[in-house]
């Protein structure tokens, strides 16, 4: 037989390989019903949280959760592991269900992006505020120069003025000020 993982030639009986591989004749839907989840052991238990910190520098394992990373209680452990049993029920890390809870979340901030869009969070502007904004922007950076780029580069066109001209201004004020000091 030989290991799925590295190709090494394996007894028959061979329920482990030295590269990590362990057999299980648990599987669930083709693959392992602990797969991605953290490793630790507590009496006939596993623990249900994802398994995402790993002393190894190789990227072999064993995986832990945060929990579990630098536990030494066998106690504290032991609670871990029942809380992740309670927290989940039915632990799925494969590469199909990670894709399915990031776009789920994916899908809920967009959704929540869009309910605040929606709401009423400033008066609208009267036509003409739009300058006003972007010369207290431009006026701003120019005696501050804590400025996002995006937001200058927006008020910038609001003026029809060219964003390095405006950057070219902020510098003669400080050369100014720095012959001034000297």
């Amino acid at each position: 037989m030989d290991c799925p993982e590295c190709g090494s030639v394996l007894a028959k009986t061979a329920k482990h390989c030295g590269c990590g591989w362990r057999f299980s004749k648990h599987k669930v839907g083709g693959r392992e019903p602990s797969q991605g989840s953290c490793e630790w052991q507590s009496g006939a238990g596993r623990c249900h949280y994802g398994g995402s910190c790993s002393h190894n520098s190789l990227g072999g394992g064993p995986w832990y959760c945060s929990a579990h990373a630098d536990c030494v209680d066998p106690v504290f452990g032991a609670q871990v592991v029942g809380q992740s049993r309670l927290d989940v029920p039915c632990p799925d890390y494969g590469f199909e269900a990670r894709k399915r809870m990031a776009e789920a979340a994916m899908l809920d901030r967009l959704q929540r992006f869009a309910e605040e869009a929606k709401a009423p969070w400033r008066e609208p502007m009267v036509q003409g505020d739009h300058r006003r904004w972007a010369r207290e922007l431009i006026a701003k950076y120019i005696a501050v120069g804590k400025v996002d780029i995006l937001p200058l580069e927006y008020a910038c066109r609001a003026l029809n003025r060219a964003a390095a001209e405006v950057m070219a201004e902020r510098d003669d004020r400080n050369k100014l000020f720095k012959e001034k000091a000297a």
